[in-house]
């Protein structure tokens, strides 16, 4: 990509890795619709691989994550030029409200199945997921950090917990040990599939227990994926490369993505997704090729823009619809 065509100028964000992450989102959702009190479990569309497995989109968040904090913040962090609890509250104030709110949402809903005139018998949900220690676990941010028997309230928050403590882990590495950091991420890309393999032994589909460790691995390579992308020998060849040879990189990628998805992600396998995603998101944070117009289109930079609310909002939205149904 030459620099003249490249399509993302300095300082003007990643609004193709925007677009992805409104595919992600979306993707996901579809996979919690199919399972559980799904109304389309049989559909053929359910049954696509790519749905069933959509779970390990999980773990392109994290990368992503790990990317765009980097970018933002870890030179300041370092650099102290800003401070820890700043970073910590802007995060926060990213992630809280929304959590909040959907965790009351879910609330109200159990109160309405249990209590209300019109309630749903049927559904048999309630117990330790909405419990007062799941409450006071969800009030703080802990849902994801192994203090729950399982999932709780808005059950894919446990992702939105597990991230807000990496964003603690990274931005303290960074303020404390500053450009010694490396060596701790090091340590994490090593131990951190270790253990993900020896306690839950088959795959990368941990959450409310050990979904801490996995967010901590994808974020430890969207962090490199940053470096790389900044080293001045990738950014030499990265500018050498034509339009069309940008193109060529992603459609493999793309296509490397999906049958990766489909078929290793329930498998011992899936320990490599964050390692993929990290591979994507460095390619398509360059924008070189034609793929990018599409993800820097209208229709999927809105898609990005509401992809925290898609994730927080799909499964409360579910239990409505499948009650409704």
């Amino acid at each position: 990509m030459r620099p003249s065509q490249s399509g993302r100028k300095e300082g003007a964000g990643y609004p193709a890795l925007d677009g992805w992450r409104g595919i992600c989102a979306s993707l996901v959702a579809l996979f919690h619709f199919r399972v559980g009190w799904s109304i389309g479990e049989n559909s053929h569309f359910a049954r696509a691989a790519i749905v069933q497995h959509a779970s390990l989109f999980v773990d392109f968040f994290f990368v992503l994550s790990g990317f765009v904090i980097a970018y933002r913040y870890r030179d300041g962090l370092t650099a102290r030029t800003i401070r820890l609890r700043d970073f910590v509250a802007l995060r926060l104030g990213r992630l809280y409200p929304l959590h909040l709110v959907t965790m009351l949402l879910v609330l109200a809903i159990v109160l309405f199945f249990r209590y209300g005139t019109h309630g749903a018998a049927h559904i048999t949900w309630g117990g330790d997921d909405v419990s007062v220690k799941a409450f006071i676990a969800n009030l703080f941010l802990a849902q994801g950090l192994h203090v729950l028997p399982g999932p709780s309230f808005n059950h894919p928050s446990w992702s939105i917990s597990a991230e807000f403590a990496t964003y603690v882990v990274f931005a303290l590495l960074w303020t404390q040990l500053r450009t010694r950091s490396w060596i701790a991420t090091s340590l994490i890309l090593l131990a951190a599939p270790v253990v993900l393999l020896g306690v839950f032994g088959y795959n990368i589909d941990v959450s409310y227990d050990w979904g801490f460790v996995r967010a901590m691995l994808g974020f430890a390579l969207g962090t490199v994926a940053f470096s790389v992308s900044k080293h001045a020998q990738v950014r030499a060849l990265l500018d050498q490369l034509t339009r069309a040879e940008s193109t060529v990189i992603e459609v493999l990628l793309l296509a490397l993505t999906y049958a990766f998805v489909a078929f290793a992600g329930d498998t011992p396998y899936s320990l490599a997704a964050p390692f993929l995603f990290a591979g994507v998101v460095l390619v398509f944070s360059e924008q070189g090729g034609a793929l990018t117009t599409a993800l820097v289109s209208r229709p999927l930079q809105s898609l990005g823009r509401l992809s925290y609310s898609i994730y927080m909002l799909h499964f409360p939205l579910q239990v409505m619809i499948t009650w409704v149904a």
